[in-house]
């Protein structure tokens, strides 16, 4: 949910598609972070349980408030990002996520119960995308790609950072 809890919603599959890290420099200046947890899920495995008429839209390639896919979702109350919103996928912030809400009600496609510790791996991050734009090195064996996972261009952990506590003149 929102942090005002006015938007809410139902995640509808045992884990999403791909979560990764983004440090690209719209997420520096979206969410005033250096890095973004998010994940991917078709939007058939979201369902909104309160909330959708208080969701405000913004579309980043026009900056107009337009709700023109692909565009970004918040609540309008507490302005908290909600999701990225595609043609048949959202990408949302596994942050929002109560995985202590969801503990024994989660369940693996055989049956298992999920505790909420497997809820929460199930949507950690498996890579870092936007690398290069990054603030600070991020050691944790992940792979870290210079843009999108699909242009397939990794680059090391350490060193050649352009911005942050890290950098070189």
């Amino acid at each position: 949910s929102c942090h005002c809890n006015r938007v809410r919603y139902a995640i509808l599959c045992e884990e999403p598609v791909e979560a990764k890290f983004c440090h690209c420099n719209d997420c520096h200046k979206l969410f005033g972070s250096p890095a973004q947890w998010t994940a991917m899920l078709a939007k058939t495995d979201v369902h909104f349980t309160s909330g959708v008429d208080n969701l405000a839209f913004y579309h980043l390639p026009d900056q107009t408030h337009e709700h023109k896919v692909p565009c970004k979702a918040a609540c309008r109350t507490c302005r908290s990002p909600v999701m990225d919103e595609g043609r048949k996928m959202l990408v949302i912030y596994p942050a929002l996520i109560d995985f202590d809400d969801c503990e024994g009600r989660r369940t693996t496609d055989d049956g298992k119960i999920l505790t909420a510790e497997e809820g929460r791996q199930k949507f950690f991050p498996t890579c870092h995308i936007f690398y290069e734009q990054r603030v600070d090195d991020y050691v944790d064996g992940k792979p870290k790609y210079r843009r999108h996972k699909e242009d397939g261009e990794t680059m090391p952990e350490r060193g050649g950072l352009k911005y942050g506590m890290g950098a070189t003149a």
